[in-house]
């Protein structure tokens, strides 16, 4: 398929064309359906579909879950395509250096949440606190909180600070963990407003 006949289909679906104008960074499934408010298994549909008209293709395909698709040549033509299509304005398709198998680790729930809370040096508990505190439904206990902050100690994600005024460790992002940070806040913002009205 060339990307006239991309274009036509493209044209021809509300959703296809917002889960490609929504690829501004790699993406899971999972933070497409979040972002644009759409059932998980309607996006997945799609988002096979764009990688069968090789608009969109699979970065991590080994993984089971949290897979991350980004755009192909094609796939980027069609969205500047789109972009003049809707008067949007256009956007740079340069990825930041990055292990991106390790960014698709760390974006199931706990580690995400976890993450994205650690903003200073935190205990488990406080960073478990306002990790709540920014999503309610976040069902997470203490000892969730301890063994995801272990798990992201191996992955070199955030590092041990021994306090000397507090028996219990802090935790804190090292430069891989904010930069991993910068990327799952930024996969939640809506690159433009209207978007959902295509």
């Amino acid at each position: 398929m060339n990307a006239d006949e991309a274009m036509h289909w493209l044209l021809q679906g509300k959703l296809r064309q917002q889960l490609l104008l929504s690829l501004h960074q790699p993406h899971t499934i999972g933070q497409l359906s979040k972002k644009l408010g759409v059932a998980i298994g309607l996006c997945t549909r799609s988002m096979r579909h764009l990688v069968v008209y090789r608009l969109v293709g699979c970065m991590t395909p080994q993984r089971n879950r949290h897979r991350l698709y980004w755009l192909t040549d094609i796939g980027a033509d069609c969205q500047q395509e789109l972009l003049q299509h809707h008067a949007l304005p256009t956007i740079s398709h340069v990825l930041p250096e990055l292990e991106y198998a390790l960014y698709a680790e760390v974006c199931s729930r706990y580690r995400r949440a976890l993450i994205k809370s650690l903003i200073y040096p935190m205990k488990p508990v406080e960073a478990r606190r306002k990790a709540v505190r920014e999503d309610p439904s976040l069902r997470m206990s203490a000892n969730n909180a301890r063994d995801t902050l272990r798990t992201l100690l191996l992955m070199h994600v955030v590092e041990r600070r021994q306090m000397p005024d507090s028996f219990s460790p802090r935790y804190r992002l090292t430069g891989t963990g904010k930069h991993l940070q910068h990327l799952l806040w930024r996969s939640e913002e809506q690159p433009w407003p209207g978007l959902l009205k295509i």
